[in-house]
């Protein structure tokens, strides 16, 4: 199928295949027959009819008694015994796949990395690049770059952008942005225009995967981008992925066309329980209080798609009226998170392969003159920092919904907390197949699915239902379990403890059981602050884990999660929102379908990300240069804020 990589030779296909009369092709059409299935059924029946005759009822008798105690047999559950006889191997001596980083993070250290070779590579590389001013290369030294050595035939480009330095005005373009950058057409250094269809067929060609969206390393404040091909063409990725970030035509037929397609798809995701709760709690999550104006410092307030709706509107109104501004804030948000000081190139590929990878990839990235970010990503970049835990619920109800969904969250634990391994088995046991939720949540009918996990990124505790018939006894369950536990009426057996410790192991090594996967969890752990053998010292800490360390995990954490202390969702049919409401604690609000504006307020635009929230704004949207160096856009005059402090004067001339 690899050569048909153009639209024309599909076309050709086609056109041999079904549409030249000329052509000897035999199409031949199957339809299913009434008169066949029943002739198969009657056949059926009429051999277990000779098959009873043949047998007689005295053998049938006895093949049934035998068939029964073989059925008996089955069901007899293995002793502990038995079990107990597998020891759990020492997972740490299991072999990873082998990954090798060097960051040069602008620091003036030399290049150090535990393979040898590879670090002499890098450091001949880099000082050549620092000394020939003849090379092609602008990054030596001024953008901070992770090489990421592994053995394999494919190169795999990142470019990972900051965004802590967006205006809120610009983050809402970010959701479009992600749809459409690799759809642009694309003007070329002679001045010449690559067309949208061209751009998509070559990028087809030169290319495995693209992609422009937000990054794993701090999902609410990172985007990046990825460009993956064959090691041999590396130069073609190279240049693909400056002409993607700097060299893409906003062409508003792409935008509106791509607007367009995003708001088909919101009326789908608010009737979805699923899309409506996540929405609910990232608002309650990162902005606290829905009453309040959102001052918002993530890009999560803005990416909901309630929000997105309506500014999407707006832009395909301002595209139809030619309007320069419905532009201008597409162009300015690309300046800002393509602008070096904002950048982190992330290489990964067998470096030793190359001769000079500074030269290789020095062309990537277009140098500002603004200050360099350099040493380890910024602490501003976890996520943690800016979640917070509103003890309150909130009730939506979906006259369209079949189900209900639930999610609760409260604060959880961080990658290096001593009791993660102990948390990590807790969860593992309660979840588990055949465990006590599948049992008696899932078992006796009350929710198709339940979750509970612990994010070490956002330091996030949450426990989630989906597609449940009954929330209310599902929840209470779930409460019954944890509180067995904590109270001692319900214990957990040794044999329970090493085959949970076992399935957790498991979880850790497919987390990087694949090259690929193997690197963008060194990416991770870079921006976490982890050391490469996170992983390995993780396992051993999990082999240790007693019986009275997972109960004091259950009581410590997962208790908070099922009382009073927790943040809750619940999207559910309209006949029982009073019914799940008023089973609730704390403080509940009820969430009118027709109102959810109300609970997705405007974000507030006229504040620069370095102002107090207390400064009030001026009738003008100022955004002051300062908050990316050096941007002093027309448009920034022009633009309004339409959140409900801020006045909303007449639309400026």
């Amino acid at each position: 199928i690899g050569q048909y990589n153009t639209t024309e030779k599909w076309v050709q296909l086609l056109d041999e295949c079904f549409l030249n009369e000329t052509t000897n092709q035999c199409h031949v059409i199957g339809k299913p027959s009434k008169l066949m299935a029943k002739n198969m059924a009657d056949a059926e029946d009429e051999r277990v009819k000779q098959q009873k005759k043949t047998l007689g009822e005295e053998k049938l008798t006895e093949l049934a008694q035998i068939l029964e105690r073989a059925v008996e047999a089955n069901e007899v559950p293995p002793s502990d015994a038995l079990l107990d006889s597998f020891i759990v191997p020492d997972a740490t001596n299991i072999p990873a796949v082998k990954v090798v980083t060097c960051c040069d993070d602008l620091d003036g250290t030399i290049l150090k990395c535990e393979n040898d070779e590879l670090s002499k590579h890098l450091q001949q590389s880099r000082d050549t690049a620092l000394i020939d001013k003849e090379l092609d290369v602008s990054m030596a030294g001024k953008v901070p770059i992770m090489w990421i050595h592994v053995n394999s035939v494919f190169c795999k480009l990142k470019v990972i952008c900051d965004t802590t330095s967006l205006p809120p005005q610009l983050r809402q373009c970010l959701p479009l942005l992600f749809d459409v950058i690799f759809k642009l057409p694309v003007k070329n250094k002679d001045g010449s225009i690559m067309d949208s269809k061209s751009v998509i067929e070559s990028l087809q060609g030169d290319t495995i995967s693209t992609s422009f969206d937000t990054c794993s390393v701090s999902p609410a404040l990172c985007v990046e981008f990825i460009i993956s091909s064959e090691a041999s063409e590396i130069d073609s990725i190279v240049k693909w992925m400056n002409n993607i970030m700097y060299n893409t035509i906003l062409d508003p037929k792409e935008l509106k066309k791509a607007a367009q397609k995003m708001l088909k798809e919101f009326p789908e995701y608010k009737r979805s329980p699923r899309h409506m709760s996540s929405a609910l709690m990232d608002e309650l999550l990162y902005n606290g209080d829905t009453k309040n104006v959102v001052q918002q410092h993530t890009n999560k307030p803005s990416s909901i798609f309630t929000r997105q709706q309506t500014y999407l509107e707006k832009l395909v109104s301002l595209l139809d009226e030619e309007n320069e501004n419905a532009i201008a804030d597409m162009e300015a948000c690309r300046q800002v998170i393509t602008s070096s000081h904002n950048l982190r190139l992330v290489v990964i590929t067998n470096l030793l392969q190359i001769s000079n990878p500074y030269q290789a990839f020095g062309s990537v990235i277009q140098i500002s003159d603004l200050p360099l970010k350099k040493g380890l990503p910024s602490e501003e970049l976890r996520l943690f920092n800016y979640i917070s835990y509103p003890q309150k619920s909130l009730v939506l109800g979906l006259s369209g919904a079949e189900n209900s969904t639930l999610q609760m969250s409260c604060p959880g634990i961080g990658a290096n907390h001593e009791d993660l391994p102990a948390l990590t088995v807790a969860i593992e046991f309660l979840t588990a197949l055949e465990g006590d939720f599948w049992v008696k949540i899932r078992g006796l009918g009350l929710s198709y699915g339940y979750s509970m996990y612990n994010s070490t990124k956002s330091k996030r505790l949450t426990f989630s239902l989906s597609r449940s018939a009954d929330p209310i006894a599902a929840r209470a369950a779930a409460i019954t379990i944890v509180e067995g536990y904590n109270a001692g009426t319900t214990t957990i057996s040794d044999t329970d403890l090493e085959s949970t410790k076992s399935t957790c192991l498991f979880n850790v090594l497919s987390l990087a059981d694949t090259k690929s996967q193997a690197a963008s969890l060194e990416t991770n752990h870079f921006f976490d602050g982890l050391d490469s053998d996170y992983e390995r010292n993780f396992m051993s800490k999990l082999l240790a884990v007693t019986k009275d360390d997972v109960l004091k995990a259950l009581k410590t954490y997962l208790n908070p999660l099922f009382t009073n202390q927790n943040t809750s969702v619940v999207v559910t049919p309209m006949n029982k929102v009073t019914e799940v409401s008023k089973s609730l604690k704390g403080v509940v609000e009820i969430v009118p379908e027709d109102a959810l504006a109300d609970v997705f307020p405007p974000i507030c635009t006229s504040l620069t990300s370095n102002e107090k929230s207390k400064n009030l704004p001026t009738t003008k949207r100022d955004i002051k240069t300062d908050f990316a160096g050096s941007l002093g856009f027309t448009w920034a005059n022009k633009q309004v804020c339409e959140c409900p402090r801020c006045d909303r004067p007449a639309p400026a001339v």
